[in-house]
C-alpha cells in the first residue's frame, strides 16, 4: 500500500514563488523561503482547512504583515526513502542551496528561512554546508537574516525515556511510516546530533549571530490514531507531544510554546489567533531588524569614509605598461625588453602563486603611481588573480604626502579605506562587530581611535569571505611617526590567509630592510619603452609642421630617455621644456642637442633651470607663479571648507576685484574671463609644475543663481602639483623657497584671502553632496593672528559669514539651530560678539542664548579647538555677558553638537543646567579645577535650584554609563540586552554632588559658592527614578516604564548616587544588572507597580517639562 502511495506521489520539486503573484509589480527587498517537512508538500503543508473553507496563511495573511517580502515555498520529495533515507533527507540540502544561489546569485536580498518539522533539519545541514570555506554557497549565510522553526524534531522524542524516532514518524506519516527511514534515523541518531551541535555554533559564532526563534507544541498527538485512521484506539493508547521542548528547540535561542499539536504547528485559521500572532512577530521582527541593520550600516560606512579617501586613488593618469604582463617580440635583442619580459613573467607570476607580497621600488618620478593604478584597472590582473584564488577582490589605498587632508597620508586614513572597501564589497557580514555598544556612537573617522581601527581591520580581513589582493602604493609618503606602525601592519596581513600585498614605494631603506626578500622590480629599470614612445609620440606634431626632422627627433627620443634614467616625470619636463621652445627659439638641431646635454640630471636641479629660462626676463611672470606655487601649497596645508583646489577659486583668490567685492555679484563673463586668463597663466608661468586635471568630486554642483552656471566648468578643473617631487622641491630645497619668495604676499594675508575666495564658492555653488559648515571658516579665521590684522578685515569676514549662515547658504533658513553670535562667540572675535549683542533688540535675551550655548561647548566648532579649552572659552565671556543680563537660570533649547533640521521636541534647559548636564556626562575636556571654578560662577548667580534634568544612564556589557543621546534606540538581535534608566535631579542635588566630588579631592570652593549647608545630604534634595527601559519582548526597542517608588528603586537609587559620586565596583555593577532584571521580571510577571508608556521618551519628557520642550515649525519653544 505504500508502494501504491508512493508511485501516485509527485511533487512539484523546487523554489516556486507565492507572492508576489504573477501579474503583480515586485517591489519587494526581502525574501521569504518555506520549507515544509515529511509526508506533504506545499501549499498543502501551510494550509488550514476549516468549515469555512481553507486558508494558507503564506498567502493570505504574511503579506499584510511584511509587504516588503518576496516568498518562496521550497518543495522536496518527502517521500522518497530508499538505500539512504537520513543521506536522502540531508542530500535535499544541496538542493536547496543551489535553488536559493540561482534565485539570489550575486544579490545582497535579506533571506528569512521558514522550517517546518523535518525541513529544519534540511535547512541545518544546508546553513553547514553553506557555512564551510570553500563553499560556493557562503553568500546565502551571509544574507540569511533569521530563521523560524516550526517543531522541528532535533533530537527525536523523549517517549519512554530515550530518543524515538519510531513514534516521531509514525506520530508524522501515520500508516504510510517508512520502515527504512525509522531504522536509519534511530541508526543515525549520533550523526544527527552532530549536525545540529554543529549548527549551533555557527549560528551562535561571532562571524555570523544568526537570529532564531524555535517554536514547540504544547498539544498531544494520538499516534494510533494516524496510525489505523479509527479513533477508537485513543482509549488504548494514550496521546503525548511528538516533539517535546527540548527537543524542538536549542538552548540560548529565542523559543515560544504553541498551543498545537504536531499537525498544525504550521497551519492557522485566522491572523487573530494568539499562536500566529506569535510566529509573525518573530517574523516581523527580525526583518524590521533588516531596515536598523541597513541604516546602522549605512551610519557605520559613513563613520569610516572621508573626503578625498579616493582622490589619489581617481586621479587620472598617464601612459600604460604592457611590458608588465605582454612578452617582447621573439627577434628582440634589447636588454630593456629582455628586463620587462622577465618581470613581466615575475609579476604575473607572482599574482597566479600563493606568495603573498610583492615589492614595487622605484625612483622619485618613475611612474610608481601610474603603473599600481595601471595593475589595479586592467582586466589582466584580475585573470592572473584568479589562478590562484577564484572570486578574488581587489582593494586599495593611496598614500599621498601632497593630499590636502592628513587622513591621506596617514595610517588611520589607511585603516579606514581598507575596511570600508571590504565591507562595502560585502566581504564581511557585519554580523562579526562588536557586541558593545561603541559601534552606535561612531559618526565620522574622528570617532575611531588608530588602535580600534587596527584591530576592526584585522578581524574584517581575517572574516572575509573571498581572498583579497591589497594594492598599497606611496609606503614612503605616510607620515613619518607612522612608517613603523605600517610595517607592523603589513607583517600581520602577511600572516592572514587569503591575502595578497602589492606593496610601491621609494627604494628607502627602511622599506628595503623590511621588503627586500620578496619578489619585486626596479620600476626605473624597466620602462626606457614607454618612455621613447612617450617622446617620440609628444614630438611628432613638431615633425608633420618641419620644425623637427624624423630623424632628428628619433635621436632627440634616444638622448632624453638615456638622460631621465627611468625617471618618467624627467623625461615629460624635459620633453615639455624642449616642445614649448621649438616655436618661439626655431633652435638648430646642434642647438636642440646642446640644450638636452645642459638638462640636470636631478629634478630640483631641472625644475630650476627650467624655471630661470622661462621666468628669467619677466618680474611679473615671476610674481604670479610664486603666488600660484604659494595657493597651491596652502590649500593643501590649511584645513579648508574645500577639499581641493579649482580654477574658479584659484581665480578668486587671485583676483583683487573679485577679493574686494566678495559678497557683491560680479557679472558672470567678468568672471569666466578671468578663469580662462588664469589657465593660460598656469601653462605660460607654471613651468610645468602645476597642472590642470579634471576633477572626480564635484559632479553634480549647481550655481545658487542659473546666470552662473558656466563658471561650473572651471569649478570641476582641479589645480594640483604635478608630481610629489614638485611640492617637496618648494618646501625643502633653498631653491625652491628662493622662487616662493618673488611674491611678497605673508602667510596670514594668504589665508584670508583663501578664506574670502572659500565664501566667494560657498555664495556661488550649490553643494550636492554635502552642506559647508560656518564652523571651518570661523576656525580659521580664529587661527589668524588677529592682533596683528586690521580689526575691520576680521569684522568683514564676519559680517559675510552671519550675511552667509542667516540667508540659508550654510543651513536649510528653516532649520532650528542657534544664533550666529553664539556660534561665533571666541575670545578672537570677542568684541565683535559682545558689541553685536549690545545693538540688538534684546540683549539680554540673545546675551543668555549665547551664555546658554557656551555652557555646552560643540566639539565641530572651532575643530579641535574649543573642548580642549573648556571652559575658558565661557570664562572669557562670562562678566561680560553677564554685564549685558545674561540670566543663567532662564530655560531655553539647548542645540546638540551636531546642528539638525527642526524636530517636534528639542533639549530644554538654562545655562546652568546646560553646563551641569555636560560636565556629568564627563564627555568635556578640561582641567578639573577651571572647571570648578566656572561651577562656582555659576553657583554665585542664583541658579533655580529646583530645575529639574533628566539623564539617561545604561547598563550594557562594558558596564553602566550616562548616555548622551536621547532619542529612539534600536537593538538588533544580537546586541546585549542594553537597559535604561531615566533618572531625573534637581539643580540643587548636582550640585551638592560636585562639591562633594571635590571635597573628596580635596578642593575647597570659596566661601558661599556652593548654596548648600556642609552636613545637606541627598536626601534633602530631589532625585528620582523616572523611567526604566527594557529591550522590547515585540520589537528591536527600548520600552520604558513608569515605576513607583518602592524598597526596590528606592535601592536602586542610592546606588547610581554612589555611581555618580564615583564610588563604583564591579560588585555594584552586578548589583545593578541584579536589581535591573529582577525588575524586568516583575514586569513581563505583570506587575501593577510599572506601567509602559505609549508615547516617544523625548515626548514624555516634554510633556512634563523635564529638560525637554516641544517646538513649531520654525524652532519656536511651545511651552506646556
Amino acid at each position: 500500500m505504500n508502494t501504491t502511495n508512493t508511485n501516485k506521489y509527485e511533487p512539484h520539486v523546487g523554489l516556486q514563488k507565492v507572492i508576489p503573484r504573477d501579474g503583480e509589480v515586485d517591489k519587494t527587498e526581502v525574501d521569504i523561503i518555506a520549507i515544509h517537512g515529511l509526508d506533504t508538500d506545499s501549499p498543502r503543508t501551510w494550509t488550514y482547512k476549516g468549515f469555512d473553507g481553507e486558508i494558507n496563511w503564506l498567502e493570505s495573511f504574511l503579506p499584510e504583515a511584511v509587504p516588503h517580502a518576496r516568498i518562496y515555498t521550497y518543495n522536496w520529495d518527502a517521500k522518497v526513502f530508499n538505500n539512504a533515507p537520513v543521506e536522502s533527507i540531508f542530500g535535499q540540502a544541496e538542493r536547496l542551496l543551489t535553488l536559493v544561489d540561482a534565485k539570489h546569485g550575486t544579490s545582497s536580498r535579506p533571506i528569512l528561512f521558514i522550517a517546518s518539522c523535518f525541513g529544519g533539519l534540511i535547512l541545518t545541514e544546508a546553513i553547514n554546508r553553506a557555512a564551510q570555506v570553500d563553499s560556493p554557497y557562503r553568500h546565502v549565510l551571509e544574507y540569511t537574516v533569521g530563521i523560524v522553526f516550526l517543531a522541528t524534531p532535533f533530537a527525536g522524542t523523549d517517549a519512554a525515556r530515550k530518543a524515538s524516532w519510531l513514534a516521531v514518524i509514525q506520530g508524522i506519516m501515520g500508516k504510510n511510516a517508512s520502515n527504512k527511514l525509522i531504522k536509519d534515523l534511530e541508526k543515525s541518531d549520533g550523526s544527527i546530533r552532530e549536525r545540529v551541535k554543529s549548527f549551533a555554533e555557527i549560528a551562535n559564532s561571532d562571524s555570523t549571530r544568526l537570529p532564531l526563534w524555535f517554536f514547540y507544541e504544547t498539544k498531544k498527538t494520538q499516534i494510533m490514531r494516524n496510525i489505523v485512521g479509527a479513533w477508537f484506539w485513543d482509549w488504548f493508547f494514550p496521546a503525548f507531544v511528538l516533539v517535546e521542548e527540548n527537543s524542538a528547540c536549542i538552548p540560548g535561542f529565542k523559543q515560544r510554546g504553541l498551543g498545537k499539536p504536531h499537525s498544525l504547528m504550521n497551519k492557522f485559521d485566522n491572523r487573530e489567533c494568539s499562536d500566529y500572532i506569535q510566529v509573525e512577530s518573530a517574523i516581523v521582527s527580525m526583518l524590521d531588524e533588516v531596515g536598523m541593520r541597513k541604516k546602522q550600516r549605512a551610519q557605520f560606512l559613513a563613520s569610516l569614509n572621508f573626503t578625498g579617501m579616493n582622490e589619489r586613488r581617481n586621479d587620472s593618469h598617464m601612459g600604460t605598461f604592457p611590458w608588465i604582463f605582454d612578452s617582447p617580440p621573439e627577434d628582440s635583442e634589447d636588454e630593456s625588453n629582455n628586463l620587462e619580459h622577465r618581470s613581466r613573467c615575475d609579476f604575473e607570476d607572482w599574482l597566479r602563486s600563493n606568495g603573498n607580497t610583492y615589492w614595487i621600488s622605484g625612483k622619485p618620478g618613475s611612474g610608481k603611481t601610474t603603473l599600481m593604478k595601471y595593475l589595479i584597472d586592467s582586466p589582466r590582473t584580475k585573470e592572473a588573480l584568479s589562478c590562484w584564488a577564484k572570486n578574488c577582490t581587489i582593494i586599495c589605498h593611496f598614500f599621498w604626502k601632497y593630499g590636502s587632508l592628513r587622513l591621506q597620508n596617514n595610517l588611520k586614513g589607511c585603516l579606514c579605506s581598507i575596511i570600508h572597501q571590504v565591507l562595502e564589497c560585502g566581504g564581511v557580514s557585519f554580523r562579526i562587530l562588536p557586541r558593545d555598544n561603541s559601534l552606535s556612537t561612531k559618526r565620522s573617522v574622528t570617532d575611531w581611535s588608530r588602535k580600534e581601527l587596527g584591530d576592526l581591520c584585522l578581524k574584517v580581513l581575517s572574516n572575509c569571505r573571498f581572498p583579497v589582493c591589497i594594492f598599497l602604493d606611496g609606503l614612503d609618503e605616510i607620515c613619518i611617526e607612522d612608517r613603523d606602525d605600517l610595517l607592523e601592519l603589513v607583517q600581520k596581513l602577511q600572516e592572514i590567509p587569503d591575502i595578497k600585498l602589492c606593496l610601491a614605494s621609494r627604494p628607502e631603506f627602511p622599506f628595503i630592510s623590511a621588503l627586500s626578500m620578496y619578489p619585486q622590480l626596479r620600476l626605473q629599470d624597466l620602462t626606457s619603452g614607454d618612455m621613447r614612445k612617450y617622446a617620440s609620440k609628444s614630438l611628432q606634431p613638431h615633425v608633420r609642421k618641419n620644425r623637427l626632422s624624423e630623424s632628428v627627433a628619433s635621436d632627440i627620443t634616444e638622448r632624453v630617455t638615456r638622460k631621465a634614467n627611468g625617471v618618467f616625470l624627467w623625461l615629460r619636463l624635459a620633453v615639455s621644456d624642449l616642445c614649448n621652445g621649438l616655436p618661439q627659439y626655431r633652435d638648430s638641431d646642434d642647438d636642440l642637442y646642446t640644450r638636452i646635454d645642459q638638462m640636470p640630471a636631478e629634478l630640483n636641479a631641472l625644475y630650476e633651470d627650467i624655471w630661470t629660462r622661462i621666468n628669467k626676463d619677466s618680474a611679473i611672470y615671476r610674481k604670479d607663479a610664486a603666488l600660484y606655487f604659494k595657493i597651491a601649497i596652502a590649500s593643501r596645508d590649511l584645513i579648508r571648507e574645500l577639499p581641493e583646489l579649482n580654477i574658479l577659486h584659484l581665480m578668486a583668490t587671485t583676483t583683487r576685484p573679485v577679493q574686494d567685492s566678495f559678497l557683491n555679484t560680479l557679472s558672470a563673463t567678468y568672471m569666466e574671463d578671468e578663469c580662462k586668463a588664469t589657465i593660460k597663466k598656469i601653462v605660460q608661468r607654471c613651468i610645468g609644475l602645476l597642472e590642470i586635471v579634471p576633477s572626480g568630486n564635484h559632479t553634480r554642483e549647481q550655481t545658487w543663481n542659473p546666470q552662473y552656471a558656466s563658471l561650473l566648468l572651471y569649478w570641476k578643473m582641479k589645480v594640483q602639483f604635478t608630481h610629489r617631487t614638485a611640492y617637496d622641491f618648494f618646501m625643502d630645497s633653498d631653491k625652491g623657497k628662493n622662487i616662493l619668495d618673488f611674491d611678497s604676499t605673508t602667510s596670514h594675508d594668504l589665508s584670508l584671502r583663501l578664506l574670502k575666495s572659500d565664501l566667494i564658492m560657498i555664495k556661488l555653488i550649490k553643494w550636492s553632496d554635502a552642506s559647508p559648515d560656518v564652523n571651518y571658516a570661523l576656525d580659521r579665521l580664529s587661527w589668524l593672528p588677529v592682533p596683528t590684522i586690521p580689526r575691520e578685515k576680521i569684522d568683514e569676514i564676519l559680517v559675510a559669514l552671519k550675511h552667509l549662515y542667516d540667508n540659508g547658504y550654510y543651513y536649510d533658513p528653516r532649520a532650528a539651530r542657534p544664533h550666529f553670535l553664539a556660534v561665533a562667540a571666541h575670545p578672537s572675535f570677542r568684541e565683535f560678539v559682545l558689541s553685536n549683542i549690545e545693538s540688538s533688540r534684546n540683549p539680554s535675551s540673545l546675551a543668555t542664548d549665547v551664555l546658554r550655548y557656551k555652557s555646552n561647548p560643540h566639539d565641530s566648532y572651532l575643530g579641535y579647538s574649543e573642548s580642549s579649552s573648556f571652559p575658558n572659552v565661557l570664562r572669557e565671556f562670562w562678566e561680560p555677558l553677564r554685564n549685558l543680563e545674561a540670566d543663567p537660570s532662564r530655560k531655553g533649547i539647548c542645540f546638540p553638537a551636531e546642528i539638525y533640521e527642526t524636530d517636534s521636541e528639542m533639549p530644554f534647559r538654562s545655562p546652568t543646567g546646560n553646563f551641569l548636564f555636560e560636565i556629568l556626562q564627563g564627555r568635556r575636556s578640561g582641567k578639573i579645577d577651571e572647571i570648578y571654578s566656572q561651577l562656582e560662577r555659576f553657583s554665585n548667580a542664583r541658579p533655580n535650584l529646583q530645575e529639574r534634568i533628566p539623564f539617561l544612564l545604561a547598563l550594557a556589557s562594558d558596564g553602566l554609563y550616562i548616555e548622551s543621546d536621547f532619542g529612539e534606540i534600536t537593538l538588533d538581535s544580537g546586541e546585549y540586552d542594553d537597559s535604561r534608566i531615566i533618572l531625573v535631579l534637581e539643580v540643587k542635588f548636582l550640585l551638592w554632588l560636585f562639591s562633594e566630588r571635590a571635597r573628596r579631592r580635596e578642593m575647597t570652593p570659596s566661601t558661599g559658592a556652593v548654596p548648600h549647608r556642609a552636613e545637606d545630604t541627598p536626601s534633602d534634595t530631589y532625585r528620582s527614578i523616572a523611567l526604566l527601559g527594557f529591550k522590547s519582548v515585540v520589537q528591536p526597542k527600548i520600552a520604558y516604564y513608569q515605576c513607583s517608588s518602592n524598597a526596590t528603586t528606592e535601592q536602586l537609587l542610592n546606588i547610581l548616587v554612589q555611581f555618580l559620586l564615583g564610588n563604583w565596583t564591579d560588585d555594584l555593577d552586578k548589583e545593578v544588572s541584579y536589581i535591573l532584571k529582577k525588575i524586568e521580571h516583575d514586569i513581563i510577571a505583570g506587575s501593577s507597580g510599572y506601567t509602559e508608556i505609549e508615547q516617544d521618551l523625548t515626548v514624555y519628557l516634554a510633556e512634563r517639562d523635564l529638560g525637554w520642550c516641544f517646538v513649531d515649525d520654525d524652532g519656536i519653544p511651545i511651552r506646556n
